[in-house]
């Protein structure tokens, strides 16, 4: 339901009567309303037909009502209305305003309103209001400048009437209104009829008659309908969800986030958090080879330089073939990492959600950044063991450059007794894999590493910007393991009493043993 309140005429006040009227819709003007700027047509608004039961309310306050409805009649200039205001203190103060000109304005209220080219062709006359402003430009009209001849209007009504003795009459009454110009003139005539007894002849009847002019006679209320809460609730809901926009006339404009307007100083912006930034790091190289547990800062260990041998023997109690086997001492020493923050206490000491959300984003970017850190070191360290070499001549013209990489790579770590398991590429090298077709590329792989059907899902091709374009960096799983210490990175809390903050860090320790150098092959462009 689409509803309107539209500013119209200047009031006229019969202060005696307390009887008001004016032109209440003007036909054919242009008016500044909360759905813009927009016109009336004549005959466009349907009048109830029994005006009388809707009020009059002041700045359209649906829950001040001041007055109701005595009539409503569309002339040519519009619709003029005159209304009956209320004994009591409001209305008191309604009528002094009037007469001093601080409230000399009437604005209608129309419901389901339609819009076409800036002109309203439909809406329902449904309640009216008393303003201080109008937002057509005859609001500065005299209910006397309407024009036309006086309109006239009739209304018939009964109800029960009881005097001071408690005695009961049938009231019936018809009230004459007469509209012309300025004046209003209401003239009620009332007919009270005794109630007959029960046994009493049908003929029997005693009749009064009195003519009221110009003096308003309330008619009796019919009671109000008892709701309970549940319903009222509902009717609330009802009304707050309805899909159809209420149409107020615009006196002034009330805008909302323009410079000076109420919105700017009255509203809070929308706290969001924190923004998406891409998926936290998760590690690409230190899950390709084996882990262990650094329990120092230093490690050692050895590696065979020549290994035991056995040979062939003849018997018959000849000498046994020996060799004299050698170790190689190994040492190591794990890198340190490491990052402070010294935190202005007020993220603690208010314990807001925006606040704890904060700290617990900067402590995943603590853990982020030791992460990221660490398997860059570790990329660092394979890199430099490993053999490197170029791709070589003998590819067939028909295979992708980055497969025969592959290939290259892995026949040479299978040389060093190894089984590849992994190969990290240049971005460059990925993409030139994955124009490859998948059966294809991955047939000609497991063919040329000797591998069964099926072994090589277990072969990972990880794209990597640490490598320079045009490298890969096949390697096997036990070529190289990461050490690192149990709980990296560890977080540390301490209070700063002098500055009055909370110093956080974080310390992680991460070693890289390499265990058979041969096992990692770097693979590059031919020169």
């Amino acid at each position: 339901m689409t509803i309107a309140k539209i500013e119209a005429g200047t009031l006229k006040a019969n202060a005696e009567a307390r009887v008001v009227s004016g032109l209440l819709l003007p036909f054919g003007e242009v008016g500044t309303t909360n759905l813009g700027k927009f016109s009336i047509a004549k005959g466009a608004i349907t009048i109830p037909e029994d005006v009388e039961v809707l009020n009059a309310n002041v700045q359209h306050d649906s829950e001040s009502p001041v007055g109701r409805f005595l009539s409503a009649v569309e002339t040519d200039s519009g619709i003029v209305a005159s209304f009956s205001v209320g004994k009591n203190p409001e209305g008191d103060t309604l009528l002094a305003e009037i007469a001093d000109g601080s409230r000399s304005k009437l604005s209608a209220e129309v419901k389901n309103i339609v819009l076409r080219a800036g002109v309203a062709v439909s809406g329902v006359l449904f309640g009216a209001a008393f303003v201080t402003e109008g937002a057509f430009p005859s609001a500065a009209l005299m209910a006397a400048d309407v024009g036309g001849e006086p309109v006239t209007t009739e209304e018939k009504f009964s109800d029960e009437y009881t005097d001071a003795d408690g005695k009961t009459f049938i009231r019936k009454g018809t009230r004459k209104t007469v509209i012309d110009g300025d004046k209003t003139t209401i003239t009620e005539v009332i007919e009270l009829t005794e109630p007959k007894p029960d046994d009493a002849p049908e003929n029997e009847e005693d009749n009064m008659s009195a003519t009221v002019p110009s003096t308003l006679q309330a008619g009796a209320l019919k009671p109000a309908e008892k709701i309970d809460a549940n319903t009222l609730f509902a009717a609330i809901v009802a009304a707050k969800n309805s899909p159809d926009p209420t149409l107020m006339a615009a006196l002034s404009d009330v805008k909302y986030d323009s410079a000076g307007a109420p919105g700017v100083t009255v509203t809070q912006p929308a706290f969001q958090g924190e923004l998406w930034a891409g998926r936290g790091f998760a590690r690409k190289v230190i899950p390709l080879i084996s882990s262990g547990t650094l329990t120092g800062l230093k490690y050692t260990g050895w590696r065979w330089n020549q290994k035991p041998e056995v040979g062939t023997w003849t018997g018959n109690k000849t000498e046994l073939p020996s060799n004299v086997p050698t170790v190689t001492p190994y040492t190591g020493t794990a890198q340190r990492f490491a990052g402070a923050w010294d935190i202005a206490r007020e993220y603690y000491d208010f314990p807001t959600a925006e606040n704890a959300e904060f700290i617990a984003s900067l402590t995943r970017a603590m853990v982020d950044s030791y992460a990221q850190k660490s398997d860059a070191y570790t990329l660092a360290q394979l890199l430099a063991a490993s053999t490197t070499a170029a791709v070589g001549t003998g590819v067939p013209a028909t295979v992708n450059p980055g497969i025969a990489k592959l290939v290259r790579g892995a026949l040479r770590v299978i040389a060093a007794d190894a089984t590849p398991s992994f190969a990290l590429v240049a971005p460059d090298v990925y993409e030139s894999i994955l124009w490859t077709p998948e059966q294809a590329g991955l047939k000609f792989l497991s063919q040329a590493m000797g591998l069964e059907e099926g072994q090589i899902d277990s072969f990972k091709v990880v794209s990597h910007t640490g490598l320079a374009a045009g490298q890969a960096l096949v390697g096997a799983k036990q070529a190289a393991t990461a050490l690192e210490l149990g709980g990296s990175p560890i977080r540390v809390s301490a209070v700063d009493i002098a500055k009055g903050g909370y110093d956080e860090a974080v310390h992680g320790y991460i070693g890289v043993k390499i265990d058979l150098p041969g096992a990692l092959q770097l693979v590059t462009n031919n020169a």
